[in-house]
């Protein structure tokens, strides 16, 4: 009996090393085209947007620095993807924030951002990764 006892013990705790990972991993954005960072010479025809798991795009917003919202038309859908693309207008010369919102199966709300600078006469840059970031307010009242 003291066997199985240590054998269930040892069960427990190694059961819970492991599920802590497992329970709090959220989804995050793991490319993205045009990239955080990256300088353009020519306008985008999309954005387009990579997860490390199936997600439901909630929100997905594009501003000028200024604020200044550019309209894109997007419209939230219940279908969860890895990947994304969203289309975008003609843009003019200037620095443009891309704001959004996933929900993975955890129903975790995880924020996304990226910037990037269209800009004809710029060297082009390119770079990755973009951000994620969980949405605060529901991870602590989640966990």
């Amino acid at each position: 009996m003291k066997i199985f006892n240590r054998l269930a013990v040892r069960a427990v705790v190694t059961m819970s090393l492991l599920i802590p990972g497992l329970v709090f991993a959220h989804a995050k954005l793991t490319e993205a085209t045009p990239g955080n960072g990256d300088v353009l010479n020519v306008s985008p025809d999309t954005v387009d947007l990579h997860f490390n798991e199936d997600v439901r795009l909630l929100s997905v917003t594009v501003a000028k620095a200024d604020g200044a919202q550019v309209e894109i038309g997007f419209t939230p859908s219940s279908d969860a993807s890895m990947h994304f693309s969203v289309a975008l207008p003609d843009l003019a010369k200037g620095v443009y924030i891309v704001t959004g919102a996933i929900m993975g199966d955890d129903s975790h709300r995880v924020e996304v951002a990226l910037t990037f600078t269209v800009d004809a006469a710029a060297t082009p840059v390119t770079n990755q990764p973009s951000a994620t970031t969980e949405h605060a307010e529901e991870h602590a009242h989640s966990h």
